[in-house]
Protein backbone atom coordinates (compact mmCIF):
# COMPACT_ATOMS: atom_id res chain seq x y z
CA UNK A 1 0.00 0.00 0.00
CA UNK A 2 1.42 3.33 -1.06
CA UNK A 3 0.24 6.10 1.27
CA UNK A 4 0.78 9.67 0.20
CA UNK A 5 0.89 12.58 2.63
CA UNK A 6 -2.27 14.65 2.63
CA UNK A 7 -2.24 18.38 2.07
CA UNK A 8 -3.55 19.98 5.32
CA UNK A 9 -5.50 22.47 3.18
CA UNK A 10 -7.68 19.55 1.99
CA UNK A 11 -8.80 18.63 5.51
CA UNK A 12 -12.39 19.39 6.39
CA UNK A 13 -13.21 20.14 10.02
CA UNK A 14 -15.68 17.80 11.69
CA UNK A 15 -17.88 19.02 14.46
CA UNK A 16 -20.09 16.84 16.63
CA UNK A 17 -23.66 17.96 17.14
CA UNK A 18 -23.48 19.19 20.71
CA UNK A 19 -26.12 18.27 23.25
CA UNK A 20 -28.07 21.24 24.50
CA UNK A 21 -29.34 21.59 28.05
CA UNK A 22 -32.67 23.27 28.67
CA UNK A 23 -34.86 23.72 31.74
CA UNK A 24 -36.66 20.36 31.44
CA UNK A 25 -33.66 18.25 30.37
CA UNK A 26 -31.37 17.86 27.40
CA UNK A 27 -31.57 17.60 23.62
CA UNK A 28 -29.22 15.22 21.81
CA UNK A 29 -28.64 14.00 18.25
CA UNK A 30 -28.94 10.40 17.09
CA UNK A 31 -25.38 9.49 16.08
CA UNK A 32 -26.02 5.97 14.80
CA UNK A 33 -28.65 3.25 14.59
CA UNK A 34 -27.17 -0.17 15.28
CA UNK A 35 -28.36 -3.46 13.76
CA UNK A 36 -30.76 -4.03 16.67
CA UNK A 37 -32.43 -0.65 16.18
CA UNK A 38 -30.82 0.92 19.24
CA UNK A 39 -30.37 4.68 18.90
CA UNK A 40 -26.84 5.69 19.88
CA UNK A 41 -26.80 9.33 20.96
CA UNK A 42 -24.06 11.96 20.82
CA UNK A 43 -23.95 11.83 24.63
CA UNK A 44 -20.67 10.42 25.89
CA UNK A 45 -21.30 8.18 28.88
CA UNK A 46 -18.33 9.54 30.83
CA UNK A 47 -20.08 12.94 30.86
CA UNK A 48 -23.77 12.02 30.88
CA UNK A 49 -24.09 8.68 32.69
CA UNK A 50 -25.79 10.50 35.58
CA UNK A 51 -28.54 11.91 33.30
CA UNK A 52 -31.84 10.37 34.43
CA UNK A 53 -34.56 11.19 31.88
CA UNK A 54 -38.15 10.33 32.74
CA UNK A 55 -39.40 10.67 29.15
CA UNK A 56 -38.28 11.42 25.60
CA UNK A 57 -39.83 13.76 23.04
CA UNK A 58 -39.28 11.89 19.79
CA UNK A 59 -39.19 13.13 16.18
CA UNK A 60 -42.49 11.29 15.48
CA UNK A 61 -44.23 13.75 17.80
CA UNK A 62 -44.74 11.36 20.70
CA UNK A 63 -43.53 11.84 24.23
CA UNK A 64 -42.84 8.41 25.75
CA UNK A 65 -41.76 7.29 29.20
CA UNK A 66 -38.11 6.28 29.57
CA UNK A 67 -36.62 3.80 32.01
CA UNK A 68 -32.99 4.34 33.03
CA UNK A 69 -31.26 0.99 33.33
CA UNK A 70 -27.86 -0.68 33.25
CA UNK A 71 -28.71 -3.52 30.87
CA UNK A 72 -30.99 -4.29 27.94
CA UNK A 73 -32.89 -7.20 29.48
CA UNK A 74 -34.11 -6.02 32.87
CA UNK A 75 -36.90 -3.56 31.97
CA UNK A 76 -39.70 -3.05 29.45
CA UNK A 77 -40.42 -0.10 27.17
CA UNK A 78 -38.02 2.59 25.98
CA UNK A 79 -34.71 2.27 27.82
CA UNK A 80 -31.90 4.79 28.39
CA UNK A 81 -28.54 3.20 29.12
CA UNK A 82 -24.81 3.31 28.58
CA UNK A 83 -23.92 1.51 25.37
CA UNK A 84 -20.83 -0.49 24.54
CA UNK A 85 -19.58 2.27 22.20
CA UNK A 86 -19.09 4.75 25.05
CA UNK A 87 -22.26 6.73 24.34
CA UNK A 88 -25.66 6.78 25.95
CA UNK A 89 -28.41 5.16 23.91
CA UNK A 90 -32.11 4.53 23.62
CA UNK A 91 -33.25 0.94 23.24
CA UNK A 92 -36.68 -0.65 22.99
CA UNK A 93 -37.09 -3.89 24.89
CA UNK A 94 -38.17 -6.58 22.46
CA UNK A 95 -37.93 -4.37 19.39
CA UNK A 96 -36.25 -1.64 17.40
CA UNK A 97 -36.46 1.85 18.93
CA UNK A 98 -35.50 3.36 15.57
CA UNK A 99 -38.23 1.53 13.67
CA UNK A 100 -40.95 1.89 16.30
CA UNK A 101 -40.48 5.65 16.64
CA UNK A 102 -39.18 6.57 13.16
CA UNK A 103 -35.78 7.70 14.41
CA UNK A 104 -32.96 8.16 11.91
CA UNK A 105 -29.36 9.25 12.25
CA UNK A 106 -29.09 13.01 12.67
CA UNK A 107 -32.50 13.50 14.28
CA UNK A 108 -32.75 15.45 17.54
CA UNK A 109 -34.32 13.87 20.63
CA UNK A 110 -35.30 15.70 23.80
CA UNK A 111 -34.65 13.82 27.03
CA UNK A 112 -36.96 15.16 29.72
CA UNK A 113 -35.92 14.97 33.35
CA UNK A 114 -39.15 16.44 34.79
CA UNK A 115 -42.67 15.04 34.70
CA UNK A 116 -43.99 15.85 31.23
CA UNK A 117 -47.41 14.92 29.89
CA UNK A 118 -47.10 11.53 28.21
CA UNK A 119 -48.75 11.39 24.78
CA UNK A 120 -48.06 7.80 23.76
CA UNK A 121 -51.10 5.55 23.29
CA UNK A 122 -50.49 2.39 25.27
Amino acid sequence: MNLQPMDPCELVPFSLPRPQRFLEGMEATAAHIDRFGNVILWLFSRQYADLQPKAAELPCGKTVPVTCTGTYGNENGLLFLRGSQGCMELSLSGGSAAEEFGIERGMRIRLLTGKPGITEDQ
